[in-house]
């Protein structure tokens, strides 16, 4: 009983070391994975790798328009070349899973490490959904 205690709080502390932040879905730019009214859960902490759900301070469309946060799908790492481009140290090319319905690199272009807030972990609400997630696709 006492490992399993141990354990647990281990894994809290672990938790609250992540700076873990909640996340509400508006858009349908990452359907049917995630939709409008989908809560989730991301880290600041964290590697980011292919596949990976990221939620990414997205820049103005035009000088001094506001910026806001949406969740994208990591498709390049730094050095691999996208679009006729290679990606430089720290930029990386993030995606909507519905791409005909979705503002993101391919438009924007190549975000940041630092315009990348965190790493999606977890959707817990509607709990009918209730999903962990894995870099993997």
């Amino acid at each position: 009983m006492r490992l399993v205690v141990g354990a647990a709080a281990m894994g809290v502390l672990l938790l609250l070391r992540s700076r873990p932040f909640r996340v509400e879905v508006a858009g349908v730019s990452m359907h049917p994975l995630l939709d409008p009214g989908d809560y989730l859960v991301a880290t600041k902490a964290g590697l980011i790798r292919r596949g990976a759900l990221v939620v990414v301070e997205r820049p103005g469309g035009q000088p001094g328009e506001p910026t806001f946060e949406v969740v994208k799908r990591v498709a390049g790492l730094p050095g691999d070349r996208i679009d006729g481009r290679f990606l430089r140290s720290a930029e990386y090319w993030v995606v909507g899973d519905s791409v005909d319905r979705s503002t993101d690199s391919r438009t924007f272009g190549p975000v940041t490490r630092q315009d990348i807030e965190g790493v999606v972990r977890l959707r817990y609400w509607p709990l009918s959904r209730l999903r962990v997630f894995t870099s993997k696709r």
